[in-house]
């Protein structure tokens, strides 16, 4: 009996270590920061405000976009498994002075890990997209899927603009659009897009592995083809304001997926 006891012991740990080994296994294979939750925004045809002169609608292709912002929670992750992104650490052409406000050894302030991740650069928004297999979203992507348009959305957006706060609160708690399924797109943070001064670039630059400020700057706007849609002209104006290493209290961002 006792042999058969051990026999039983030793092939029950047989398996207890096979289950372990996969379960190691699954977990390696996943990235260090994890993706929040992907809506899948169906394609369509986008109107641009701004557009050259004989250029006609877009057509936006589907793809996946995060339900929320990334929250400071899940970029403390991405910053445990790439130290170099760290405030104390982070390359002076990657980030300004105002990077990570408030972190302190790779913790963000107690009791605020649900809100967004803010004062962030492009360059370090970007490698947490790449992390967790992403990217950031185009402006047209973006602009395409906020529907900014949207009479109940432009109401937001305006009382938004009109009383400008650094007041956050946790992802968490956001309530999806409904015609949409994403969540704090308007009233709670500007976001990161890919190429976000893409409206006033002289040339291509984003081709280029440049990675100063002036590889986003340019000067002489396109006309806007619905000047009267204040709203999305302060998003295009935030935008071409901004340098890739520039940062802000109330800038953000989500990742977008290839469908």
């Amino acid at each position: 009996m006792q042999i058969l006891g051990g026999l039983k012991a030793r092939g029950l740990e047989k398996r207890v270590c096979a289950v372990v080994c996969v379960l190691a296994g699954l977990f390696a294979s996943q990235s260090p920061a994890q993706a929040g939750e992907r809506v899948l925004v169906k394609g369509g045809l986008y109107s641009p405000l701004f557009r050259e002169p004989d250029e006609s609608d877009r057509k936006i292709s589907a793809f996946y976009l995060d339900d929320r912002p990334v929250s400071r929670q899940q970029f403390a992750v991405f910053l445990k498994a790439n130290p170099e992104y760290a405030k104390d650490r982070i390359a002076s052409r990657m980030a300004d002075s105002s990077y990570l406000e408030g972190w302190k050894d790779g913790l963000f302030p107690e009791g605020t890990g649900g809100y967004p991740v803010t004062s962030v650069s492009w360059f370090a928004a970007r490698a947490y997209c790449k992390s967790v297999g992403g990217r950031l979203p185009s402006v047209d992507e973006w602009e395409f899927a906020a529907q900014a348009q949207r009479p109940e959305n432009l109401k937001v957006i305006l009382a938004w603009y009109e009383k400008p706060s650094d007041q956050l609160e946790s992802v968490d708690r956001l309530r999806p659009d409904p015609s949409t399924g994403l969540a704090g797109m308007h009233g709670l943070v500007w976001e990161w897009t890919e190429d976000f001064a893409s409206v006033i670039l002289q040339g291509d630059s984003r081709s280029s592995n440049e990675t100063s400020g002036d590889a986003f700057c340019g000067a002489g706007a396109l006309k806007a083809k619905r000047p009267e849609e204040y709203a999305t002209f302060m998003r295009y104006a935030f935008r071409s304001s901004l340098k890739p290493k520039s940062s802000a209290r109330a800038l953000g961002f989500r990742c977008a997926y290839d469908k």
